[in-house]
Parts: C-alpha cells; sequence; structure tokens
C-alpha cells in the first residue's frame, strides 16, 4: 500500500495551481476523498477491532456474498 498522502498526487492534477477547481471540483474534497479508502485502516490502528469486517469481506466468499 503506498503511503497514505502520496494519494493526493493522484488529484492534484484536477486543480489550477491558483487553488481553483476545474468545473465543480474542490480540491480540499479531492484530498479527502483520495484518504478515505485509508480511513478504516488508520482507525483500526488508534482501537482496536474496528475493521474486523475486513477478514471477511477480503475472501473469495465475502466477495460474492457481501459485496
Amino acid at each position: 500500500m503506498p503511503f497514505t498522502a502520496s494519494h493526493a498526487a493522484a488529484v492534484l492534477p484536477l486543480v489550477r495551481r491558483d487553488g481553483a477547481g476545474r468545473g465543480p471540483l474542490v480540491a480540499s474534497a479531492l484530498v479527502a476523498g483520495s484518504f478515505a479508502p485509508d480511513v478504516p485502516y488508520f482507525a483500526a490502528s488508534a482501537a482496536g477491532g474496528l475493521f474486523v469486517h475486513g477478514q471477511v469481506t477480503h475472501t473469495p466468499w465475502g466477495t460474492v456474498l457481501v459485496d
């Protein structure tokens, strides 16, 4: 898994240098959205037991039954 802060590098080209978005895009929302997939992993490291469902969903049966 890449360093979480590097996720912002994927969305920053969508924002102009003056900070204005292209169209309805908001820079802070793009960055927050790029960090969102890693939030459960940080929560699990801060307070154990929060991301237990990942043990089920990341299996072949979990993919078929849960997703």
